[in-house]
């Protein structure tokens, strides 16, 4: 259960990135908030994200058993704690 909730948060996080990408003016709540519409560059940042997360919902679609596809049991234990810690080591940047 927690893994179908893990994957739809995930989509609709997705969601929203494939319309920042498409260049509605939702940029003020990704990538810092300091567009409103986002520049070309950015929004290719943004489907890069976007393959990322997409790689995301599988993964923990899969660790829940919903899904079998690409690796073993014990390597999507481990990439789905790599998305899990990621963001204890995103350092911010100074003010």
């Amino acid at each position: 259960m927690s893994a179908v909730l893990g994957a739809i948060l995930f989509a609709i996080i997705a969601i929203m990135t494939v319309l920042v990408a498409c260049g509605l003016p939702l940029g003020e709540f990704t990538m810092g908030g300091q567009h409103r519409v986002l520049p070309r560059r950015y929004r290719i940042m943004a489907i890069i994200s976007l393959l990322v997360q997409v790689f995301a919902i599988v993964i923990i679609l899969q660790t829940g058993g919903y899904v079998s596809l690409w690796f073993s049991g014990k390597t999507t234990k481990y990439i789905c704690l790599f998305f899990a810690a990621s963001p204890v080591f995103i350092v911010p940047p100074p003010p």
